[in-house]
């Protein structure tokens, strides 16, 4: 059990599965310990269809309630708990158009969790001419309700398409 670990520090702990050594005659006593990775890696990338009259820039893509803090047991199953404590993780802020092909966003190490949130963007909308119609539209998913689990990748590629991000 690794206890009290925070996920935002930059350390990423790891742990193996139990191994035993049945075949000492050919392996000389070596035991093979393959780590895997406590926490999860989360990566996002953004593609808009949008209409060829209008443009999109995204300024901020972002989850909200994460957990970032918890203890790690790797036995019998590798299994988190987390803490009460929650923040909004950002996988993108600033400004960037978003073009047809996808481009990529940030990636996350995160601890296992069972995620029932949805990934929020927020996006300006100007017309061909390049005019402001519409500022700080934000954007939502449907909610992913899906476990993020230890040693595992999960790739999300986000689509606006006619107003709505999917």
């Amino acid at each position: 059990c690794i206890e009290d670990i925070d996920a935002t520090q930059g350390i990423i702990p790891l742990f193996t599965y139990p191994t035993e050594a049945n075949d000492m005659e050919h392996s000389n006593g070596c035991v093979a310990l393959p780590f895997v990775r406590t926490f999860c890696k989360v990566s996002l990338s953004i593609r808009s269809h949008a209409h060829q009259d209008s443009n999109l820039v995204l300024k901020a893509l972002y989850m909200d309630s994460i957990a970032y803090k918890g203890d790690f047991q790797s036995l019998p199953q590798p299994t988190w708990t987390c803490s009460e404590e929650r923040m909004r993780l950002y996988f993108f802020q600033g400004e960037s158009e978003i073009l047809l092909n996808a481009q990529a966003l940030d990636a996350h190490m995160l601890m296992g969790q069972f995620i029932h949130q949805s990934f929020s963007a927020v996006v300006d909308i100007y017309d061909k001419d390049a005019n402001l119609i519409e500022a700080d539209k934000t954007l939502s998913t449907k909610a992913l309700n899906i476990p993020w689990q230890a040693g595992r990748y999960y790739d999300y590629t986000l689509n606006i398409n006619s107003g709505k991000l999917s």
